[in-house]
């Protein structure tokens, strides 16, 4: 496969070409009764000093969720849409939103976009995204799909891992993954994964402070990355 530096070629413009970018992974059960407070905003200048660029926050439901009774699953996802809604409006922090029928959708906080200025003049900074879904399997197959029923052909009907690349729902490349206590590896995002570093922390989300973060990325710049050889 591509070098994990080649990949980020291809992305949006801006968004994980130009830094790192680290995916936390969280199992919803742990947002249960629990509010969202990582990120803060000193958090976010720190990230960008460190060359930070985007900040992604995986969010891992069960795998019997789709057989909850009812509107079960439809209830369980609304509420914690509403946690990040919550979180987003009393941080002001402006977050985008990757989940099943509305991924990429921007919510503002205070600012009209989803990435913070660290204030060196006025440039635009950290990329906070939230993640619940598709799930890596459903993204690959949705790609592969439109380009068997030809609705998405490449040039020369060939598809490569450009082609794969330019067409992930999910248009970042993680370069370190955190796993906070109960999570289990992403079910999301299994493409963009294939070389991430692995970071495992003995916290739930709702816990990590900014020292476990930093002392994950930390650890992180120490290691040796082989990009899968």
């Amino acid at each position: 496969m591509t070098d994990s530096k080649d990949l980020k070629k291809h992305l949006l413009p801006g968004k994980n070409d130009d830094g790192v970018c680290v995916l936390v992974m969280s199992e919803e059960i742990d947002l249960l009764g629990r509010e969202i407070r990582f990120p803060d905003r000193a958090s976010l200048l720190r990230m960008r000093e460190e060359g930070i660029s985007s900040l992604l926050i995986g969010i891992s439901f069960l795998p019997d969720i789709h057989d909850l009774p009812g509107n079960g699953e439809k209830i369980l996802r609304e509420h914690i849409r509403e946690k990040i809604l919550s979180f987003s409006a009393s941080s002001g922090i402006p977050v985008r939103i990757f989940e099943p029928g509305r991924n990429g959708s921007e919510i503002s906080g205070n600012s009209g976009d989803a990435s913070v200025s660290s204030g060196s003049g006025g440039r635009k900074d950290v990329d906070v995204s939230f993640i619940s879904g598709p799930d890596g399997r459903s993204e690959i197959s949705c790609i592969f799909s439109r380009f068997l029923s030809g609705s998405d052909k490449p040039a020369g009907n060939v598809l490569t891992e450009e082609d794969v690349n330019r067409s992930l729902l999910i248009p970042y490349i993680p370069d370190l993954v955190i796993c906070c206590a109960s999570s289990r590896l992403p079910e999301i995002m299994i493409w963009q994964t294939t070389y991430s570093e692995l970071y495992f922390l003995n916290k739930p989300f709702p816990e990590m402070t900014s020292e476990d973060f930093f002392r994950a990325v930390g650890e992180f710049r120490d290691r040796k990355r082989r990009y899968g050889h």
